[in-house]
This record gives structure tokens, sequence and C-alpha cells, in this order.
């Protein structure tokens, strides 16, 4: 109890709480101020207000209708202390820390677990001593604790002079210190305190697992059904009789207790939990509802009722009973005690309105679900949901001594588990007086191992072989010797005394062999970091040693040993730390050089397989590369790296990433001032760049201009500009015909004439003009004009007929005619010179369509297009410059001077569209006015032929590029709608599927994807194909219902009517 004599330290103090409730007595003369600033703390249970006087208050009722945590005004006091203790009493009841855990993760008290795990496990015979010295200990300290306090001292005397192990209920459910100091040290996890109730716990232990197998026996003497099928068996309020848990396959009992909103919405997204504390539940659900109180749902406490289904089978490890007729308050609780650390699943949470509480249904939890319901209600409780392995575990039987240096082990090595949130102040210390413990008790092997290795971990050698040693003197266990020898092996491969660790690890391993140590005592064993991996530890004394193939032999036993008992996700992440740490492990007295020669040798060892390891090699290779640069040693990491990739191949280089790596080591060269190695690093980091791209089949091929500028600036610091220009020649090139965008190029060029601007470089004339005459090709065929025609201009002369043409082109483009008509002139006038028959047509070309764009110049178009024409007759061959819409609106031109001519239009349009394959140029247009062209000229026949031939060419050149597959794409649709309209129904899908195929490698659109799964949908229909026909039906429904703007919406239930005609 408590006193303040200010409002402001009674608040900090209820703010400080964590673990407990708090009830708050104040004095009339206090109110409003007080309750208004602490009401709503979390840990507040209630308020109860001290009247000086009889005196009423008319508005007193109002007021306190405010507060919901008010229980009253009291005038007397002896009225007071008896609804204080009552709801004292229920609270401490009902306080229970619930610990969450999603599907199949470490819980933060894990090591709590295991602890309980082995103290309950204690066998009172074997340790009989012990559990008397804790129970001696109890009395002593709470005497010296209670030496004030009268009833707690008669408490002492009678539970010293009567307490029997097979009465532990009786006196846990009593109103003294054993009950509240027992679960609040167990929610706390306060170690000293559980130490010194170790009698106590094993005593409760031993009786509910006794109970339980009593209650179990005798369920098939009872026939009575308890039916339960929905959320309203929480509205029952029967109970089963006391002789027995259940007289059916499962029963419920139900929780109440008072929890905050906060705890509400954590126990809302956890799946898994355990009690930390002995649990009480009753059958009673009117008394559960007592327990949780009466709370709005605004309040910031809650009143919460826990329907627990549980079934009547045995729990050896986390047993419950009903402990009614061992009550100290006798039947009319009707009270299940569960034990601490029984595990359960929630199934749901939900808030009812009616009730005002809510309702939380938990089922017990087993590593196989078909122990604990034998019925076909709850197959879907685990279908989504594997229990926490740290159960697996605990659900079965081990050896006594492993369980419980396990238990201690993970009190030392509690702490490095991140997730737990309660850390222990002194670890060390904790399982030190553990081990201490079981000292001269039947478990001595067991205490001078545990002490061990608390030793081993604060670095205090001697006394660790001490232990050691007596450990060996004590041992009767094949276990606890395949541990002690690890220990041993540790210490002294820490002390750089290799011969003898490695004696040690051997002896272990033959132990481990001879003994066949069985899998879940490895298991155990495991978890704590590599103390007890014997071929782990082998492979790094042979890896010191210099023996790198038995290194790696072994490390691939450890690895598969492994397998056995570590899940996939957790080898994968096992095998990059553990390599890496095992390449990186060297002597400690050898030199750097020495070190990094005895990290290559093993990685060359572990290269025999490479094709299992390559993701780690790789790692390993990157880590090396990078302490060699970062003793500014380039060339050992250039001559490394050429080596990784000589033995690396596939999805391992890509781990690799050698363009970074040749980046990383021209930087390291650059800072060396070694400008042109730097410059070379630099353009085979392009080079790469590229490869990596045919290798993995990218459409997108990146250019790193970064990398390209770094080149640069190197070789205008070598006064080797020229290389850089003849590299960046060869490697645009090679971007540009795999798919380099536009832009890139453009940037590319772009940093080429910024140099040469700024630096003062020397450079070849014609290198400058074809730096500008790309730049204002790219601009051109980007759209942007304007810039084209700058970079063209900048190269201009009077002679050159090909530059005046580009810049008409782009005056063209942007419908300055009369502009786009002046420059075509100056170069007809330089072609004419030259008398270049392709430029010549070009030009006419670009005059005729400049002239048909304004008004009254029809004629003067016409004629240029019939000189165009002349000169496109005169030669086979016409250059790139030629463009597919001049031709178009040439056959235009023509058609409209002859009539109707067909065949004529046919013949240019076949013209234009191998011109346009030749020149790699668009033909969209072409190929639709030759499909019009050919059907009125010569019908389906020879158009079939035609659009044969064309395929033909474009399947034998095409570049999976976007341009020349949209232009295949047409004619495939053209030539199978033909199919379609000849009732050649199987060749027409055979086009429609070649779109399908071909459409992956463009950004299709999901409607038109989604009409063409109709179109080849009715095509098997008209071939009664009905099952592959439905499969398309659906696949295009689902593609135009993720589309947006259909152009059609009847189409949707048309298909939806189709596919039910089926």
């Amino acid at each position: 109890m408590k006193t303040f004599d200010s409002d402001e330290t009674c608040e900090d103090f209820i703010s400080t709480v964590e673990t407990e409730d708090v009830f708050l007595v104040i004095s009339s003369n206090t109110r409003p101020a007080i309750i208004s600033k602490v009401h709503d703390k979390q840990r507040l249970h209630s308020i109860y207000i001290y009247k000086l006087s009889a005196k009423s208050d008319e508005s007193e009722e109002e007021w306190l209708s405010e507060y919901t945590k008010v229980k009253g005004v009291f005038s007397e006091s002896n009225s007071l202390i008896e609804e204080l203790s009552i709801n004292v009493k229920l609270s401490i009841k009902s306080l229970n820390e619930l610990n969450g855990y999603t599907s199949n993760e470490v819980s933060d008290s894990s090591w709590f677990i295991l602890l309980m795990n082995a103290l309950i496990g204690l066998n009172r015979n074997n340790n009989d001593r012990l559990l008397r010295s804790t129970k001696q200990s109890m009395i002593n300290q709470f005497r010296i604790y209670y030496q004030n306090n009268k009833t707690e001292q008669i408490n002492l005397d009678n539970f010293q002079q009567n307490y029997q192990s097979n009465d532990a209920v009786g006196w846990y459910t009593r109103d003294t210190f054993l009950f509240r100091t027992l679960n609040k040290a167990l929610r706390q996890h306060d170690i000293d305190i559980i130490f010194l109730f170790l009698f106590f716990i094993v005593d409760l232990w031993q009786q509910l697992k006794l109970e339980n197998e009593k209650q179990t026996s005798n369920q098939s003497d009872h026939s009575s059904c308890n039916e339960h099928n929905n959320i309203k068996w929480m509205d029952n309020s029967d109970s089963l009789s006391s002789d027995t848990i259940s007289n059916v396959n499962r029963i419920f009992c139900y929780r109440g207790q008072l929890m905050s909103k906060e705890e509400i919405e954590k126990f809302q997204m956890i799946s898994f939990f355990t009690c930390n504390s002995f649990m009480s539940t009753t059958l009673n659900y009117k008394l559960a509802l007592m327990f949780a109180g009466q709370h709005s749902r605004d309040d910031n406490i809650q009143s919460v009722i826990f329907s627990i289904e549980t079934p009547s089978i045995l729990l050896s490890q986390t047993p419950y009973a009903n402990i009614s007729h061992l009550s100290h308050f006798g039947e009319s609780e009707k009270e299940i005690l569960f034990m601490v650390g029984t595990p359960f699943r929630k199934r749901f949470v939900v808030y009812e309105e009616d009730a005002q509480h809510w309702q939380v249904s938990l089922t017990l939890v087993s590593d196989n679900p078909n122990e604990l319901y034998d019925d076909d209600e709850h197959p879907y409780e685990y279908s989504s949901f594997e229990m926490p392995s740290i159960y697996k575990s605990l659900s079965v039987d081990k050896p006594a001594d492993i369980k419980l240096l396990s238990a201690g082990l993970s009190l030392l090595f509690c702490n490095d588990n991140p997730s737990n949130e309660r850390k222990l102040s002194n670890p060390h210390e904790m399982a030190e007086k553990y081990y201490n413990l079981f000292l001269n008790d039947n478990n001595n092997s067991v205490s001078y191992t545990g002490l061990a290795i608390v030793a081993h971990q604060r670095g205090e050698y001697e006394k660790t072989f001490y232990y050691l040693y007596k450990a060996l003197d004590t041992c009767p266990s094949s276990n606890l010797t395949y541990v002690i020898y690890c220990c041993m092996g540790n210490v002294y491969r820490e002390k750089s005394i290799y011969d003898k660790a490695l004696d040690y690890y051997t002896m272990a391993l033959t132990k481990k062999q001879d003994t066949k140590l069985d899998l879940l005592v490895e298991q155990d064993l495991y978890q704590f970091n590599n103390l007890f991996k014997v071929l782990w530890n082998l492979s790094l004394i042979h890896k010191i040693n210099g023996n790198y193939e038995l290194a790696w032999d072994t490390y691939k036993q450890y690895l598969t040993s492994e397998a056995y008992v570590a899940h996939d996700c957790y080898l994968d992440m096992l095998i990059r730390e553990t390599y890496a740490l095992l390449v990186s492990t060297c002597p400690k007295q050898a030199e750097w050089d020495e070190q990094m020669m005895s990290k290559i040798k093993f990685i060359d060892a572990s290269s025999l397989d490479a094709d299992k390891y390559s993701d780690v090699i790789a790692d390993a290779y990157k880590d090396i590369i990078s302490e060699y640069l970062d003793k500014n040693k380039a060339d050992l990491g250039k001559e490394l790296l050429t080596k990784a990739l000589d033995s690396l191949t596939g999805k391992s280089l890509e781990q690799l990433y050698a363009p970074l790596q040749y980046e990383n080591i021209g930087d390291n060269y650059q800072e060396q001032n070694q400008f042109d190695l730097a410059a070379e690093c630099y353009e085979k980091s392009l080079s790469l760049e590229l490869e990596s791209a045919h290798r993995n089949d990218s459409h997108q091929i990146r250019f790193d201009m970064r990398v390209f500028v770094k080149t640069l600036k190197c070789r205008t610091n070598s006064s080797n500009f020229q290389l850089a220009i003849d590299f960046s020649k060869k490697i645009s090139a090679d971007y540009i015909n795999a798919g380099m965008t536009l832009h890139e190029v453009i940037n590319l060029y772009t940093a080429l004439v910024d140099f040469d601007q700024e630096n003062n470089v020397t450079v070849n004339e014609n290198d400058r003009i074809e730096w500008y005459n790309k730049l204002g090709e790219y601009n051109s065929k980007i759209g942007d004009v304007y810039k084209s025609n700058v970079w063209y201009k900048k190269i201009l002369h009077h002679d050159d007929a090909n530059i005046w043409a580009n810049i008409a082109y782009n005056y063209n483009q942007i419908n300055d005619y009369k502009l786009a008509i002046y420059h075509y002139k100056k170069a007809l006038e330089c072609s004419l010179k030259i008398r270049d028959r392709d430029l010549i047509a070009c030009i006419c070309f670009g005059l005729a369509s400049s002239f048909s764009r304004l008004p009254n110049k029809k004629n003067v178009a016409i004629d240029h297009y019939k000189r165009a024409l002349l000169f496109c007759t005169a030669t086979e061959e016409l250059s790139t410059f030629v463009d597919p819409n001049s031709v178009h609106n040439t056959v235009i031109a023509i058609n409209r001077q002859t009539g109707d001519n067909f065949k004529s239009a046919a013949q240019f349009y076949t013209k234009t569209i191998h011109l346009c394959l030749k020149n790699k140029l668009n033909t969209h247009k072409e190929i639709a006015s030759a499909h019009k062209a050919f059907y009125l000229a010569y019908g389906d026949k020879q158009t079939v032929e035609f659009y044969k031939a064309v395929i033909d060419i474009y399947e034998q050149q095409i570049r999976m590029v976007e341009d020349d597959l949209h232009d295949l794409l047409t004619i495939y649709k053209y030539l199978a709608c033909i199919y379609e309209k000849n009732g050649n129904f199987q060749l027409a899908i055979d086009l429609f599927r070649k779109w399908q195929a071909h459409s992956k490698f463009i950004r299709h659109n999901d409607i038109e994807y989604g009409l063409l799964c109709f179109k080849i949908a009715t095509l098997y229909d008209k071939l009664d194909e009905d099952s592959t026909a439905i499969e398309h039906y659906q696949e295009g429904l689902t593609l135009l219902r993720n589309g947006s703007n259909i152009p059609d919406a009847s189409c949707l239930p048309v298909v939806c009517n189709i596919m039910d005609q089926f």
C-alpha cells in the first residue's frame, strides 16, 4: 500500500505501473481533480471515495455517473474495506499476462517456456533435497518480508507445519501470499522468486497431471452429452460435475477478466498465445461474467469473456484439471486450472453489443491436432496454422539432463533474441544460480556443464576447464559427454590451440556417432549459436590449418546435418551466414596477405560444387574484391574478378554483378590516377552490362551513362580521348542493335559533344560531324524536330544534300511546308550535282508531299511524284531516306489520275513494303492499304500468297522489338481473317495463336487481347472443340473485366450466354 499527499505524485506512480492493477482510495475532499487526471490510466482498476461526513449530496449521483471506475462513496470504513477486498481478490484471480505470437514465430519468452518445462519435469524422488531446500528458503525469505504482518506470519506457520505435496492445489486456492506472489513472479518472469517456489510449482504440476489422468480415465463412465454448436453456447450456464473433467469428447470453460483497449487490439492480431502463470477458469458462465464486470465499449478498460474449448485428453507437459473438489473454495467456483505455459489458439474475437463485453474463443493447441479432437467439426482449425516450434519440441519426452541443460542455456542466451522485449539485466548470474540449484542433487554433471558454459561466455577459461573436468568425472550420460567435448573444443579453438581443439571435436563427433545422438536432442542443443555444432567447428579448424578440401567436405556434412533439424528458409539463410564466416576465418597470427590467400584457396575448394553453392561463392568473391579495394590493391581485385567470371555461370554471374565490380575497380584505379586502367574497367563494365542483358533475354537494355561519363573523364585526363571516341562507336552500335532506347543514344552522343566543348580535347572533325548528324537523326526520330534541326544546322554545308533534305523533312513534320519546300529545293540542287538517283527520288517524294499539303499546289505535287517515280523505277534499291508515307501519297496520286487502278496500286504498295522492310521502317499504313488493294485487284488467293511472302521476310529478319512486332501482328490478323472467311478455321487459329505468342513481347492491351481470346474461342466452337472454346471464353472474359473503357459492353452478356449454352 502506498500513500500520497499530492495529486502529482499519485498520478506519476499510477503511470509507472505496468503489470498490476491499481486500486485508488481517496477522500471526498480531493474530488474531482485527481479523478479526472487518472481515470483513464490503463492499470487503474477502480476508485473508492471515503466520505468524512455522513451528510448526503444531491448532485453526487450525477457527478459519479461521469466516471465508470468509481465504485462508490463510502461513509463507513468497514463497508469500504469489504467492497475493496472483494474487488482486489477478483482482480488478483483474473490477472494474467498473455503472450501472443503469430504462426510458427519464435517467442520472445521461449526461454521462459523452456525453463518452466525443465523445472516442472523435476522428479521429486530424485530431487528431494533440492525441493526441500527451496521450500525452506522460501519460508525463511517470507518470514523476513512479512515480519510485521501477523496474518501472513500465521499463514506461514500453518504452511510450514501442515503443507503436503498432494495438497498443493488446496494451498494455491487459499487467499494467502502463495497465490499472489507466485503468479506475480510468473507474470513478471522474476527468476529469483520462481526458484524459491520451485518445490511448489513442481507439486502443483504433478497434482494437476494426476488429476488430469484420473478425470480422463473416468470419462468413459459418463454418457451424457454437452452440445454446443455455435456462439450461443456461451449463454449456457450449466456446469459439469466435478468428479470428471468431462463426460463428453470436449468441454467449454470460461474466464472473465478486464483488459485495456490496447491489449484487445494486440490480441486481435495474434493467432497463438500462452498463459504466463497458472490460469483459473470456470465451468460456470455466469461466474465468468461476474469477474469480467460491466464496462461500455467506450471505456478504456473493457470486459472480456474467454471461452475455451478443451479436449478430454491428457496433455502431459501442460496438464489441466477440474480442481473444484480440491479447492479451498469448494465446488462453488467449478474451477478448471491450466498449467503455466499452456498453449492456446485464437479462433475469433467479437464484441457483443447487447452484453457489452468481448468474446474471445480459444482452443487448446497440440503439434498433432488429431490428438485434440476426434470429430469432424474442427478440420479448418489447423488448415493454415502451424504451432510454434518451441511447443513441438516440448511435446516429446527428451533426456532429463539435456532438458535441464538447455533450459539454463535458454536463460543464459535469452537477451540474444532481438524480439525479446523483456531483457534480463543479469542473464549470466541467473543462469549460474539456476545450475547451482542442482549441485549435489543427482544432477552434478548437468550443473558443472552449465556452469562451464557460463564461465566460457564470461571469458573465464580456467574456470571453464575446471567445471568441464568436474563434469566429465560425474557424467553418466553420453549426451552430456558429447556436449562437454564440444565445449572443450570451443575453448581450445578460442585460445588458438588448434590441435587440442581438433582432438576434442573429433572425440565429440565419435561420441555422437557411437551413441546415435537423438534428433530431438540435437534440436535442443542447436538453437544455442554454434556451441554444439561439432561439424561446423571441425570445418573451422580444418580451414585454419590450411586443409581447404577437408574443410569444405566437412562443411558440406555440417549442412547435411542441419537440413534434418532446420526449415528450408532457415537453411538458406544459414548457408549465407556460415559460408561467409568460414571464408573469413583465418589464423589470428597470419598476415593480411596470408589471410587473403587463405580465403581464396577455400573458395577454390568450394568451387568444385559451384553449381549448388554459386550464390554464396559469388558473394564471397565480392567481399574479397572489396577488401582488396579497401587496401588500394585494384590489380589483385581485377585479377580475382577475372577468375570469378571464369568459374561462375548462370544466375551466380548475376549475383556477382560483375559490371558493378568493374566500376568499383575503375574507381579505385582513378583514385590512384591510373586513368587508362580505370577507363578500361569502365568500358568492361558497360560491355558486361550488355552481355548480362543478353543472358537474361532482357527486352529493356540499360545503358549506364554514369559509367560512360567516367570513361570520358579518364580518357581526357590521360590525353587519350580518341580511345573514348572509338569505344563509343563500338558500344553505341552494340547497344543500339540490342534495343537501346533512342533517348539513351542521344544522351551518349550529347555526352561526347559536351566533353568536346568543355575540355578542349582533340577530336577528328569527321567524328564531330558524325555526332551532330546522329543527334539530328535520333532527335528527329523521337519527334523533337526543333532540336534535330539545331544539330543539323551545325554541320550544314551548301553542297550537303542529305543535311538539307533532313532539315526539310523535319519542317514537313511540323507542318511548316514552305520552309520544307525551301530546304528540299536546296537539297535537290545539291543532289543533281552529284547525280545520286536514290537521293533525288527521296527529295522529289518530299517535295511532292509538301506541295500536296498547300492549296492550289496539287498539280505541282503530282509532277514531283511523277519525277520521283521515274527515279524509283530506274534503281532497284532506295536509300533509308525513302519515306513510305511519300510512296503512299504517290499511289494515291496515281489512283486519282488513272481511276481505280488497284493492280497498279498493289504493285506500288508491294514495292513500298519491301522498301520499308529493307530499311527497317514501320509499315502499318502500307500493309493496311495493300490488303485492300490486293483484295480488290486479285481476290483472296493472291492476297494470301502476298502475305505469306511478307511473313517469311519478317520471320527471317525480325528483331523482337515493338515496331517490327506490330507490323507482323497486323499481317497475322489480316491473313487469319481471310482463312476464317474461307472456312480454314484451324489455319486461322494457328495464326491467332501466333499473334498471342508474339504479343507477350509488347505492351498489349487487355481488352484487345481479351477480344482475340473470344475470336479464337468462336473458331474452336466451329470446330466443335467445346472444352477448349470455354477456356478461351473464360480467359477473354477475365481480361475484359480487368480492362477499362470496353468499346462494346454488350459483348459481356453475349459471351456469358455462349458459355451458359456450352
